[in-house]
């Protein structure tokens, strides 16, 4: 299940993820280059490197993959989407098969 949940959040997160991650990178850098965020001075560089940028963005990054259905659900921009398949229903056993089709119900109000 969790190579199955790290796959969708691959395919239809990622986009949104670098998005993200992107426009945060260039409002730290555009702080970083104003000075107001630390920096450090590098002797062989005319100019200040920025190192929040370069701390945050990897994890912004991960958090955007992970959260994205819940930042639309929070700000209201669209409702939930659950994902089914058939792995989710049995496919051979019919008694499974009618079983799980009576709990969709329950599943999807939750």
């Amino acid at each position: 299940r969790v190579y199955k949940f790290m796959a969708l959040i691959f395919r239809f997160n990622t986009f949104f993820a670098a998005t993200v991650a992107a426009l945060l990178f260039a409002l730290f850098a555009h702080l970083s280059a104003d000075g107001l965020v630390p920096a450090y001075d590098m002797n062989t560089w005319p100019y200040h490197r920025g190192f929040l940028a370069r701390l945050l963005i990897a994890p912004i990054f991960l958090v955007a993959m992970v959260v994205r259905g819940d930042i639309w659900y929070f700000l209201r921009c669209c409702p939930r989407k659950v994902f089914l398949d058939k792995v989710c229903i049995h496919q051979v056993d019919a008694e499974k098969q009618r079983a799980a089709i009576e709990r969709l119900p329950a599943f999807l109000l939750k």
